[in-house]
Order: C-alpha cells, then structure tokens, then sequence
C-alpha cells in the first residue's frame, strides 16, 4: 500500500508539474516578447496556456468528484426525461473529431422508454467510456455504442418511482481485460498492468464512471473477450 501510495503520488506530482511548466514557461515568453511581436506571439503561447490550464483543471476536477463519491456526498443531478440515442448523437456531433482515428457507430433497433438524467453527468459518462475505448483500441477499429430497452426497472434517485431503464452498452476491439482485473476495474487508482503500457493515468475514470450511473439508479458492468 504504501509503495502505491508513492507511486501514485510521484505520477500525480509528475502529470500536474508538466503542463504547470509549460504555461508558466509559455507566459515567461510572452512577457519577454519585444512590443513588434507580441501579437503574434501571444496568440499562439496563449492557446497553449489554455490547453494545459485545462488539462490541469480536468485533473482537479477528477480528484473533487472522486472524492464527493468516495465520501458516499449526494450529488445534485439536474434530471429531465431525454431519449438517451437522440441525446448520444447530439453529444457526438462536438465530440467526433477528438476520435476521428477511430470510427463510431450508434446502434438502436427499438423504441426507447424516456430516462430521467442530468445531460452534463451523463454526457460525463459517454466521455469516460469512449475515451476509454478509444485509449487502448487501435488506431481504425470502430467502437459501437448500442441501446435497446433494459427488462429491469430502476429505481430513479431523485424520484420514489421505479421507471423502465435503458441498457447502454459500448463495444471496442482493444486489448480486453483480463479475469483478474475484471472485478476491481471500477475501484478508485487502479490500472492494470496493459493499461499502463499504453497511457499514463490516475484510475479514476471508470471509479466516477459508476459513480455517476449510481447516481442516476443504474448499475455498470464489464465483460471482456
């Protein structure tokens, strides 16, 4: 544990110092700039700066929500009844460039029951998910996100009702996982050993994954080839 602990703690020292470096290196530059050229300078040091001020604000935030479900705090959720395929493909109207190496296929063949979620959480977890499968599946491989209706109620959290649920499900052709990890994949910091292999990271995504759909009255799963 306490070997984890000092690694965990030297890869977050690590991955915040960079991009801190480089805006502070990238402003250092700007100041020093000679009055002819700071226009064109600062336009481009300032796109930059603000490309790692939001990588760094991305793990701040990462780390406060880990911590608001780990410490079981109730998050506010904004919820409206929304057809969760035709909330997908608006979503992925503004995300489809950042995953243009890989190829997106939406998947629904029956009519869906409405479902009570916050856009901003769910649109959260769609992110997580893809960007998970995109991380550690090669470059042209598609990824398919399915939905059809869930034969299980759930119980809303904000509401007394149970409402019928929506089963979504995001496929990729990556490494897989193999059937030691399958049953602490969603646990808070931990990466498998392939996983580590291919991207640096802090293990939090799929912790706040589940995190949200609990939230919601859902329920996360995992399956691997």
């Amino acid at each position: 544990l306490d070997q984890l602990r000092q690694d965990f703690t030297a890869m977050l020292a690590h991955d915040v110092k960079n991009p801190a470096s480089i805006t502070l290196m990238n402003t250092q530059m700007i100041l020093q700039s000679k009055p002819q050229e700071e226009i064109t300078v600062s336009r481009s040091f300032l796109k930059l700066i603000e490309k790692n001020t939001k990588q760094i604000m991305e793990m701040v935030d990462n780390f406060l929500m880990a911590s608001k479900l780990e410490g079981n705090f109730s998050l506010n959720l904004n919820l409206k009844p929304m057809n969760l395929f035709e909330t997908t493909k608006l979503v992925l109207k503004y995300i489809l460039p950042k995953y243009d190496e890989h190829k997106l296929i939406l998947n629904c063949n029956s009519e869906l029951p409405l479902t009570n979620i916050d856009i901003i959480r769910y649109e959260e977890i769609l992110l997580n998910l893809i960007s998970n499968a995109a991380k550690y599946s090669g470059p042209n491989t598609p990824i398919k996100i399915s939905f059809s209706p869930s034969n299980q109620s759930h119980q809303d959290s904000n509401q007394d009702s149970n409402q019928k649920g929506v089963l979504v499900s995001v496929k990729d052709q990556g490494i897989g996982i193999s059937e030691k990890d399958l049953n602490f994949i969603f646990n808070r910091y931990y990466r498998t050993q392939e996983a580590a292999k291919f991207n640096r990271g802090f293990g939090l995504g799929l912790f706040i994954t589940k995190g949200l759909v609990k939230a919601h009255g859902g329920s996360i799963s995992v399956e691997s080839e």
